[in-house]
Order: C-alpha cells, then sequence, then structure tokens
C-alpha cells in the first residue's frame, strides 16, 4: 500500500481543475521554477487529496489538505509569500517558555498570518476534486 497526493486547484468561478504533482512541486520549488501559466499572477485555492492506492487502485482518500498560493507573472511560487507562510508557520510554534511560566495568554498574531493560506472546502469541493482524479472508486 501506497499514500499518493492529488493535487487539484479550483478557479475563480469555482470550477475545478486537476494538476499532476510533479507539475506543481516544479512550480512551488524556487530552483527549478517551471511555471503554471493557468495560474500565473493569481492567488489560487489548492485542495490536495492522500490517497491510498493498493496495486495502484484507489482505496481511499485519507486526508484533505487545502492551501492558498500565490503564484508571480510567469506561474511560479511567489518567494515572498512563501516566505510570509513559513515565517507564519514557524510563529505559531511560540517561544519557548520555562515550565513555571504562569501566563494563560497565548498569542494570536501568527494564527491570522497563518490563515491568509489556507481555507476550509465544502463537502462538495472535496467531492469534486475526488471526481477530477477519476477517484470514484474510494
Amino acid at each position: 500500500m501506497a499514500v499518493r497526493p492529488k493535487h487539484v486547484y479550483f478557479d475563480d468561478d469555482g470550477a475545478v481543475h486537476p494538476l499532476s504533482h510533479t507539475r506543481l512541486t516544479r512550480a512551488l520549488d524556487g530552483n527549478l521554477r517551471e511555471p503554471i501559466a493557468e495560474l500565473s499572477g493569481r492567488r489560487a485555492r489548492l485542495l490536495t487529496l492522500y490517497v491510498l492506492f493498493e496495486d495502484r487502485v484507489p482505496i481511499e482518500v485519507v486526508c484533505v489538505e487545502p492551501a492558498i498560493l500565490t503564484f508571480d507573472p510567469d506561474g511560479c511560487r511567489n518567494q515572498a509569500d512563501a516566505a510570509r507562510e513559513m515565517k507564519a508557520a514557524v510563529a505559531q510554534l511560540g517561544p519557548a517558555r520555562r515550565p513555571d511560566s504562569s501566563s494563560n495568554l497565548i498569542p494570536a498574531a501568527a494564527r491570522f498570518e497563518a490563515a491568509a493560506f489556507t481555507w476550509t472546502p465544502t463537502k462538495a469541493q472535496i467531492e469534486a476534486a475526488i471526481a477530477a482524479h477519476r477517484l470514484r472508486s474510494c
């Protein structure tokens, strides 16, 4: 058994478009910079389905991971936004505190910053993503 990611993005009209893992990772890699022309200059809602396969047959979707990514005019990941997202993720960890710290306050600024890079898909959007990859047998 193996778990493989399957990616889709939603356009402004809500239509779902499959996207190969190789193509997406090359666009996200700051060194390879292989563009995705249809996403150039856009802020896109992406959905990654982690699918369990057995003998190349999809068994089930084990995890769904939404993300919002900004692409530069060339169609590659906007590196400034990527750095901002990483900084927000690290900030969510918060500063190291001593166990005897009595503060009950939890800084929320990092959570709000990180929220700009995610979204919550509806059940219909998840089903559309599954259908786009012809995974109905899951």
